[in-house]
């Protein structure tokens, strides 16, 4: 018998008690088991223990087996009765086993209840492409640049696109200081990173400036999880240059490829070509699964549990290395936003898998295809599965390809117009 409340959103209170048959049956197959595996019993040959004797001396093995499967047993009664899709496992706060009589309780968590609306067939607006000729000239100028003689600064001398400069760098939110975000003596290279470039071009050595910047700026330079709709009036950067570096650049001919290990300049301009087009493919995937994420999300607007959203948003928090005790509320409240759409979104990804049986994968075809990867990226695809397996990480990776090829199933069934 099942009794099974909601005392908390998508968190189910659930009661079993199970039928005495039921219980009688699950003892006998457990001494079964043990008889199979031949169990030394004191005064039996293997294998031929009474049931007595079984239970009298492997009681707690016997119990421990019963209620294991007496609780396997409310589980799925439970998800049957009520048709419930479940996520993680149940956790079970007591069972109780006395004679033939056996209950449990349970916490169960469930999914959100929501329709599944439009998900494939979009039609998505063609990115822009990009310019490939002009992006190659850009990564040659900087491998100039990098592999150039470099000389300190002198008094004259101001920051330009090439240089290697060492500053301090702080980030304000309405003229607050934001320590968690502030670095001290950081190495950069200016012209890597165009956001940033904008705020030190222009700087001697000993100055500080300080600039206004959007919220695009702000999540180009730190990298941060805050999107471009940042709800935060001013952000501003301080920048402090300590010291830098000129650097007078290589010429762009045959002896900056072979400084490179290559034959010639054409053989160089080649290769960065190559990975121009495949970095430019990659953004366009990019974007076009960008504005999927979008209409999907609203076309399926469902409350998120509570308890869930601050799982996720320890996790996020956990990988942008974020301390959520010292963290700006608006910096908490754009974690909490990036979290909510994941969960959201995931819930949907499940829903289309459910609507096309076709898009699902088992475990192990999905460990099949992490090996693969890991194999392509030049690691041992043991050692990356085993140590996933160890630090816990390995469900995440799992649940990250599933999703992966749902959204590639979504993307193959848009239309991209002009």
């Amino acid at each position: 018998m099942i009794q099974l409340t909601e005392p908390e959103y998508c968190k189910l209170d659930v009661i079993y008690t199970a039928p005495e048959d039921l219980v009688k049956q699950k003892k006998k197959e457990a001494v079964e088991l043990i008889r199979k595996e031949k169990v030394k019993i004191p005064g039996f040959r293997p294998g031929k223990a009474s049931e007595q004797a079984i239970l009298q001396t492997r009681k707690n093995d016997v119990e421990n087996w019963v209620k294991e499967q007496l609780i396997r047993e409310g589980y799925n009664d439970a998800v049957y009765e009520h048709n419930l899709k479940t996520i993680f496992q149940p956790m079970v706060r007591t069972a109780e086993l006395m004679g033939d009589s056996f209950w449990c309780n349970m916490e169960i968590y469930k999914k959100p209840d929501f329709e599944l609306k439009q998900y494939k067939d979009f039609e998505i607006p063609q990115p822009a492409e990009k310019n490939i000729d002009e992006e190659v000239a850009r990564i040659l100028e900087t491998i100039r640049t990098q592999n150039g003689n470099a000389t300190a600064y002198e008094d004259t001398d101001v920051v330009e696109v090439g240089d290697k400069i060492t500053c301090d760098i702080v980030y304000f939110f309405d003229g607050v200081k934001q320590e968690a975000l502030s670095q001290e003596g950081v190495l950069q290279t200016i012209g890597e990173n165009p956001a940033f470039e904008t705020c030190v071009v222009g700087m001697k050595a000993g100055e500080t400036r300080r600039s206004a910047i959007t919220g695009e700026q702000f999540v180009a330079q730190t990298g941060t999880v805050l999107g471009a709709d940042m709800q935060i009036p001013v952000i501003e950067v301080e920048i402090t240059v300590h010291m830098g570096l000129k650097t007078e650049k290589m010429p762009l001919d045959d002896s900056l490829a072979q400084k490179l290990n290559m034959t010639s300049l054409d053989e160089l301009r080649k290769l960065v070509a190559g990975s121009v087009v495949e970095r430019a493919q990659t953004e366009e995937k990019e974007a076009v699964e960008k504005q999927i994420t979008n209409r999907l999300l609203e076309q399926h607007q469902f409350k998120v549990p509570e308890w869930l959203l601050q799982m996720e948003v320890q996790r996020q928090a956990n990988i942008h290395k974020i301390d959520l005790n010292t963290v700006d509320m608006n910096v908490m409240n754009q974690i909490k936003d990036l979290s909510e759409k994941q969960i959201r979104l995931s819930f949907i990804f499940d829903s289309v898998r459910d609507a096309e049986p076709d898009t699902s994968f088992s475990e192990r075809e999905l460990i099949e295809a992490l090996r693969r990867k890991a194999q392509m990226q030049g690691q041992n695809p043991d050692e990356v599965i085993q140590v996933a397996s160890q630090n816990g990480s390995l469900v995440g990776m799992i649940a990250g390809l599933r999703d992966q090829a749902t959204m590639e199933f979504i993307r193959n069934s848009c239309k991209l117009v002009s």
